[in-house]
């Protein structure tokens, strides 16, 4: 079983509740409800963190129910409760029966295997919790965060072109349905900057720099198809970076160049650190694994 965002939060529930499900792929997920509709800078699992609710993954939620389904009369109270900020009780119950998170021992009493791929960055359901909940698991799992934004990393592939998610996918299946030794194995993987598969770009010592507005990187590229993902950093003495901006870029035809639009910003870089453009092809880097 598996999904992308609200299908992927079923995904884990139903690994909870059904014991025929012995595999799952959970892309851009939420394991923790709550967690994932609080605050976006606190990674307790309350939905009204400092006093600050999460709007943009309830919306979503709200709007994929209403697009994909018929909203019955609790989801659509309890979302108005949330949107209006009131019977906060009642609401967080509600969402933590809604939440993988609440079964975990279900789920490792069912066995099944359990392929989380998430974006370190999403801005609808941040990974906080996520990891909370994949070390919980006592069951074969594997956690990819990549760079990126909700459903992102993953969204090349519903498009057909070659991605890394949806191949990690695909191995993750035929391990552990096919019972096909496909050499993927249970880890961690977390981003980083692997130079050997990107084109960098490195300013030099500078004073003090003030980035306004829009930036826009032009590449030339092969192939008639492909994604691309540029990221503007902030990075310091020791090599340590602070993500300023970054845009994914697709070409569905050889082009030969692109020009990527960064979304606007702005954010001030002291004089001591560089300010670095790095593309990467829009995989997860290996840096570490856990058995």
């Amino acid at each position: 079983m598996g999904g992308i965002s609200y299908g992927a939060g079923i995904s884990l529930l139903g690994a909870a509740h059904d014991s025929r499900i012995k595999a799952v792929v959970s892309m851009s997920a939420w394991s923790d409800l709550v967690a994932s509709m609080s605050a976006w800078s606190d990674p307790v699992a309350s939905l009204y963190g400092d006093q600050t609710r999460h709007l943009q993954s309830a919306a979503l939620l709200a709007l994929v129910a209403a697009l994909t389904g018929r909203p019955g009369p609790q989801l659509t109270t309890e979302l108005g409760n949330f949107f209006a900020d009131r019977d906060i009780d009642e609401v967080q119950a509600w969402a933590r029966v809604r939440s993988a998170a609440s079964y975990v021992d279900a789920i490792n009493a069912n066995h099944p295997a359990v392929l989380i791929a998430n974006a370190c960055g999403d801005t609808v359901f941040p990974p906080t919790s996520l990891v909370d909940f994949f070390g919980r698991l006592s069951t074969p799992k594997r956690l990819e965060l990549a760079p990126g934004d909700h459903a992102v990393v993953e969204a090349g592939g519903l498009l057909g072109l070659p991605n890394t998610v949806w191949a990690d996918a695909t191995r993750w299946y035929d391990q552990y349905l096919s019972g096909v030794d496909t050499g993927i194995a249970p880890s961690v993987w977390l981003p980083s900057v692997k130079l050997l598969n990107a084109g960098e770009w490195v300013t030099g010592s500078r004073p003090a720099l003030q980035v306004r507005g829009i930036a826009t990187v032009h590449l030339r590229v092969s192939g008639s198809r492909g994604t691309a993902v540029a990221y503007l950093y902030d990075v310091d003495a020791l090599g340590v970076a602070k993500l300023i901006t970054h845009a994914p870029s697709t070409w569905t035809t050889a082009v030969g160049a692109i020009d990527v639009s960064l979304p606007a910003t702005a954010y001030d870089v002291p004089s001591d650190p560089h300010v670095r453009r790095t593309v990467l092809g829009g995989r997860a880097i290996e840096i570490g694994t856990s058995k």
